[in-house]
Order: C-alpha cells, then structure tokens, then sequence
C-alpha cells in the first residue's frame, strides 16, 4: 500500500513546454532557476555578467538584478537587454552590504531554484 502512496506522489504534472515540473509546482508557470546579481554602480561590466545569464543552455530562468542604491546608469544597461526574463529592481536606500540585495532578490523570486552570481563574475 506504501508504495503505490509513494507512485502517486511522485507523478508530477507536465509544464505546457512539456517538460517535467520538480518539487515546484504551481499554477503559473515559473523558471526553473532565479539568478540574482547584486550590485553597486557597476554598470561598465553589468553587461558582461548578463550575457553569461543569457548564454546558457537552459532557457527556464528569470534574471533578477537588484541595485543597492545605485546612482550610475545600471538600469538603463538591464534595460537594453530587452528581454523579459530579465528585471532590475534598486533599494531605495543603500545597505552597503550583499545581504540586503540578495534578500531583496530572494523575495522577489520565481524559480524553484536560486542562484546567486556577482556582478563581476562572467
């Protein structure tokens, strides 16, 4: 009896793609991964960082880019990317530290899966 429990448990519903759903099922299709980059007025190699987001493999992501209090052009550098997957979002007030970002982006996240990425690593 346990094990038809067990069977039935594990049967997770198809994503209109067709893919398969893991632990993260819900009745709005979400990605499967949110990246989140925190940043601060780095928006000279915010480009750079982006780009490696978008050269995956997987196309099932959300790229959330939160500011900490940035001053420079950065959400006009995510902007230009155009694409939806991709959002910029900046704290009213500066933390100084990575903690308030990511906690931000963590919040705000879709995915089943967070991953978090700086902004200089490309």
């Amino acid at each position: 009896m346990a094990s038809s429990r067990i069977s039935s448990v594990g049967k997770m519903p198809a994503r209109p793609d067709g893919a398969m759903n893991s632990t993260c099922v819900t009745d709005v299709p979400s990605p499967l991964v949110t990246v989140i980059i925190q940043t601060y007025d780095r928006s000279n190699i915010l480009g750079y960082v982006i780009r490696s987001v978008l050269a995956q493999s997987r196309p099932d992501w959300e790229l959330v880019v939160i500011g900490d209090g940035c001053t420079d052009d950065s959400a006009d550098v995510v902007a230009a990317f155009a694409d939806p997957r991709i959002q910029f979002r900046n704290l009213n007030q500066r933390v100084g530290d990575q903690s308030g970002p990511t906690n931000e982006g963590i919040r705000i996240a879709r995915g089943c899966c967070v991953a978090l990425l700086n902004h200089d690593d490309f």
